[in-house]
């Protein structure tokens, strides 16, 4: 069926409009007719009718073979993709070149059709494709050889963070035996000097035995630490009665109150919540506050302690306050990037309590509390703790 011209005018119109140029030829690759515009494609250049396809097409060169096997049914077409020619004005396309059997009414192949089509916007678009997946896969090898230079080093700070914990459990257990002995030697040696009446050195029993104790709380606390860290001990919390354990810790804490004849003051209402806590983590916490509270207060002073509920944040808050004001700002600053705070909650005069207030913060966040530092400049800075109301924190 023969094709009416109305239609061939609009099939090379499309042609026309979608930059494709289309070039015929004999069995010979004798080209016979061009259309297309010859400064796009070279080879739709009038001038070339009569002359070799492969000479307009300098691509096909070498190709004559497969051209052959076209016209003979043997191979279906030719086509290349991506071919970058350099046009007279210095400018650079790529275009898809498709050869094709070309029949003649009978249906027999008389010749090959050249077909050359512009694919320049479609080629930046795969070439910039092609660009950023060549970009990502580098950043993929980089991000792959950081994370194994990270597992290096994580692996590598790990060993030297368990040999470091090794070491200081291995030197906190060997310092617990020699130091018990002293303390116990000191007793003894306080014990017989307290018979004596006014020995001068009783005094520096007292001074004697008050650093071997701390040496001892420090060891303790070394010990503590060391196992919140290495070990990821874990708190089981439970309901419990936070009046109740400070009571339980003010008993053993009694001895050293009455020693330095503190004026003891204790502010705890009735009907506080129950708070949500590991009971034994928190008679550490609160044994390691007391300690430090009753070290900075000075003899005949006066100690606080008073717990009240903070409904709102769903807390009930424990007080300590001292009247001398010995927690100054000249030392506790190391503590603040573990608190979370701006302000400085170090305790002044090197006094060894940083370990202590360390080990306070690792029980509190264990159990999803937290500690704070309340200035005035009415009263004296004061320790606060604060734990989860039980059943009314969410968890």
């Amino acid at each position: 069926m023969s094709v009416e011209p109305t239609v061939l005018s609009t099939i090379i119109d499309e042609f026309k409009r979608r930059g494709i140029g289309y070039v015929v030829t004999d069995r010979d690759l004798t080209i016979v007719a061009t259309h297309g515009d010859p400064h796009l494609f070279r080879e739709c250049d009038p001038a070339y009718i009569g002359l070799p396809l492969t000479e307009a097409a300098q691509e096909l060169v070498g190709n004559e073979s497969v051209l052959a096997a076209i016209q003979t049914g043997a191979a279906e077409r030719l086509r290349f993709d991506l071919v970058n020619r350099t046009l007279e004005d210095g400018r650079s396309i790529y275009v898809r070149m498709t050869d094709l059997p070309y029949y003649d009414k009978s249906g027999e192949c008389v010749g090959i059709v050249h077909l050359v089509e512009d694919i320049s916007d479609a080629a930046l678009q795969q070439h910039k494709v092609l660009q950023q997946r060549n970009e990502l896969a580098l950043l993929q090898r980089k991000q792959a050889q950081i994370i194994s230079d990270l597992t290096a080093t994580s692996d590598e700070l790990r060993r030297i963070n368990a040999f470091n914990q090794s070491f200081l459990t291995v030197a906190a257990h060997q310092l617990t035996e020699p130091l018990t002995v002293i303390g116990g030697f000191v007793e003894l040696l306080r014990d017989r000097l307290k018979e004596a009446a006014d020995d001068p050195n009783a005094m520096t029993m007292d001074t004697l035995a008050e650093a071997v104790d701390r040496l001892q709380r420090v060891t303790e606390n070394l010990l503590g630490m060391l196992s919140l860290e290495s070990q990821l001990e874990q708190a089981l919390p439970q309901s419990s009665s936070l009046a109740e354990l400070i009571f339980e810790v003010m008993d053993d804490m009694r001895p050293d109150i009455e020693q330095k004849s503190i004026n003891l003051a204790l502010e705890i209402p009735d009907g506080l919540p129950e708070v949500l806590c590991d009971d034994d983590q928190t008679v550490r916490l609160l044994r390691n506050l007391l300690k430090i509270a009753i070290d900075c207060t000075p003899e005949h002073g006066d100690l606080s302690i008073s717990l009240e509920e903070d409904a709102e944040r769903k807390r009930v808050c424990l007080t300590v306050r001292c009247s001398h004001n010995s927690l100054t700002n000249a030392d506790l600053e190391s503590l603040s990037v573990l608190s979370e705070q701006h302000n400085r909650i170090l305790l002044g005069n090197n006094r060894g309590n940083t370990l202590e207030l360390y080990v306070a913060l690792a029980l509190l966040r264990l159990q999803n509390g937290d500690l704070q530092v309340h200035d005035s400049d009415q009263e004296p800075r004061a320790l606060v703790v604060m734990l989860p109301i039980a059943g009314k924190d969410g968890q």
